[in-house]
């Protein structure tokens, strides 16, 4: 479902069923945001403790101002109040064939994909973490004008 429009991001709809009932209802009902907080296991050497992840949509692709700062908040947001940058330093990003890249382009829905590494959080660090982001993120949202 990450990579919903597979080898052709102009596709009208998502390529598998599920992705297309997704976007269906994302397209009718608008969320002011779209958040997926997941868990994988394995270690990263490529950064520093705890491990954990979050991706952007890098491009100017929002066609609203307000929408646009909106999601310039998220993502301060991850990049300074959360652990979202010790795997990289910075965030991965969302390619154009991606459900988040989509959701941004064509209906201005903002998201926010935080990856927890459970080989350092364990089953009740994990949803700690996530709880953390989840209420960081709503914050965000409910604060920035």
């Amino acid at each position: 479902m990450y990579r919903a429009f597979g080898e052709d991001p102009e596709a009208e709809a998502p390529e598998a069923r599920e992705s297309r009932l997704l976007w269906d209802k994302l397209a009718r009902d608008r969320p002011a945001l779209w958040m997926n907080i997941h868990a994988f296991v394995g270690w990263r050497e490529n950064g520093e403790y705890p491990y954990d992840g979050w991706y952007e949509v890098v491009d100017p692709v929002f066609q609203d101002p307000g929408r646009a700062r909106l999601y310039e908040a998220l993502c301060d947001t991850m990049r300074l109040e959360t652990d979202g940058m010790s795997t990289h330093g910075r965030a991965n990003v969302h390619r154009e064939n991606t459900m988040c890249y989509q959701m941004a382009r064509r209906l201005g829905i903002p998201s926010v994909f935080y990856e927890i590494n459970l080989a350092t959080a364990g089953p009740h660090g994990a949803a700690r973490r996530a709880i953390h982001v989840f209420k960081r993120a709503v914050h965000t949202l409910l604060n920035s004008r």
